[in-house]
């Protein structure tokens, strides 16, 4: 997604996901939450947690790139002209 681009229907925002995860997570501390009703959610849990891994894997490469894309412009300034 694009600076400026609003998140497609199907893809929620890394915060959004983020912070279902701290509900899940909440819900799975308290003491009330039946044994079957624990599994789904620790499931939906484990689903949202590697969507949000992708998400932060995607943003590294893309900011390594970045990072290398800068590297060599800089080289490429210091560079002596011949």
């Amino acid at each position: 997604m694009k600076k400026g681009e609003e998140p497609r229907k199907n893809e929620e925002s890394f915060e959004a996901r983020l912070s279902e995860l701290e509900q899940i997570v909440a819900k799975l501390e308290s003491d009330d939450v039946p044994l079957e009703d624990a599994i789904s959610l620790y499931e939906k849990g484990m689903t949202i947690h590697k969507s949000c891994e992708k998400i932060l894997a995607d943003a590294k490469l893309r900011i390594e790139k970045l990072s290398q894309a800068s590297l060599a412009q800089n080289s490429s300034d210091a560079a002596p002209a011949k």
